[in-house]
């Protein structure tokens, strides 16, 4: 349409929160066509980090798999705001047979720097699913800090409740259970409720 083709031409000419409101535009309306540009606004580096971090989450909207080469190598970048928003991007269109997306997320939750983006692995790993990705965020509400035991815990609310017939349910929710009664740290404890309660463990 008209207004695909104004915000499109738009992409590369106007600044700041302008240029905010062209990219969210662009991926509220699943301008597939876009893609291309998104993708080559994202990679150049000159562009500043809120607006690749915007064009980021836009891609995963639109949700075009020609993206996700794209944000899995924007989970290496310099950016903070860049990674976090490749992380999240990445729930949204990574499948658990992209191979090369959940093993970035998956490095990026265990040696990662920035909290916000360790968080938001965590959550997008739930998301993408999978058996591998499950295992790990059992084995992270055993072990970790409270960010990584609170996460993981919610990670796993997700994953059950995008998954209510996984055969681990019943021993997972009997794990989270018991965190719940013996943990004492008020983050972690919250973080298991709201698990069991997604998974709908009524004996909690």
């Amino acid at each position: 349409t008209a207004a695909d083709d104004a915000l499109r031409a738009a992409l590369g000419k106007v600044k700041g929160k302008l240029l905010i409101g062209v990219i969210n535009s662009i991926a509220v309306r699943r301008d597939a066509k876009a893609v291309p540009a998104l993708i080559d606004f994202f990679n150049d580096k000159s562009n500043q980090s809120w607006s690749r971090a915007y064009a980021a989450t836009s891609l995963a909207k639109i949700g075009n798999p020609a993206a996700l080469p794209h944000l899995t190598k924007g989970l290496k970048d310099k950016q903070n705001a860049v990674v976090q928003s490749c992380a999240m991007a990445l729930g949204v269109i990574a499948k658990p047979e992209d191979k090369d997306a959940v093993d970035g997320l998956q490095k990026l939750v265990k040696s990662g720097a920035d909290l916000g983006a360790k968080n938001f692995a965590i959550m997008s790993l739930a998301e993408i699913g999978g058996e591998e990705n499950r295992n790990l965020l059992a084995r992270m509400t055993k072990k970790g800090n409270i960010f990584e035991r609170s996460y993981s815990a919610l990670g796993m609310g997700v994953y059950m409740y995008q998954n209510p017939t996984d055969p681990s349910k019943g021993e997972i929710c009997e794990d989270l259970h018991n965190f719940l009664k013996a943990e004492k740290n008020p983050d972690i404890r919250g973080a298991n409720a709201i698990a069991l309660g997604l998974m709908s463990y009524d004996t909690a």
